[in-house]
């Protein structure tokens, strides 16, 4: 016992740069299989008793998990106030079937605590406008109605619209607040051109475009 007492302690090291970052994705599984299967739990996971089989690439989620980071390291150098408080979030969908290739809810470390294992996920539990997000949907519909085609040329220009209950109209710029004129429509989603797309909804229709979006 003494000698065993004076040996040191063999521990396998377990380095961070090899393992796969994917918080989000095992709380998905998790969800999922609780959710599925009300007589399984992830005790039964864990001692091996059964195994679960996820859609996710781990190339893709490797490359989303750099992206991500190296893309928030670029804002906290551009905004060196919000260093430490600055979170993102991204999936990836196979177009076919709507799998998740991958998902990253949140920062692999944040404020020196690893996301390993469990964290906030943004993809579903961070609610937030859909933004930019509704540009492809309003083109997908306008594809669907024939209407337009990625070579379609579409105007990216000042245009306004009645701004609600108010009686006043609101005037939509780009974010760069610069104006390119008459461009093909494949450009105007490319650089997520704003007033190209609420043109384009003016063409389709708004009920048209909502329609669309819910086949």
């Amino acid at each position: 016992m003494r000698e065993a007492e004076q040996r040191p302690i063999q521990v396998v090291t377990r380095h961070k740069d090899k393992m796969l970052q994917a918080a989000a994705v095992v709380d998905n599984v998790l969800q999922e299989l609780k959710a599925r299967s009300a007589d399984l739990s992830v005790e039964d996971l864990l001692q091996g008793r059964i195994h679960v089989y996820s859609t996710v690439d781990a190339r893709v989620q490797q490359i989303m998990n750099e992206a991500l980071e190296h893309g928030l390291d670029l804002y906290e150098k551009r905004h060196p106030s919000f260093k430490g408080l600055i979170q993102g979030s991204v999936i990836a969908l196979r177009n076919r079937d709507a799998s998740i290739l991958a998902e990253t809810g949140g920062r692999q470390f944040y404020k020196g605590r690893s996301a390993s294992f469990s964290d906030f996920n943004r993809v579903t539990q961070s609610l937030r406008q859909p933004g930019s997000a509704m540009k492809p949907l309003v083109y997908l519909a306008a594809f669907r109605q024939g209407a337009f085609t990625l070579e379609s040329m579409v105007p990216d220009e000042p245009i306004g619209v009645p701004d609600g209950g108010e009686q006043s109209t609101k005037w939509i710029s780009n974010y760069d607040r610069q104006f390119k004129g008459v461009i093909p429509l494949r450009e105007a989603l490319a650089e997520s051109r704003n007033t190209a797309a609420i043109w384009v909804t003016e063409q389709i229709g708004s009920t048209a475009s909502c329609g669309r979006l819910r086949v």
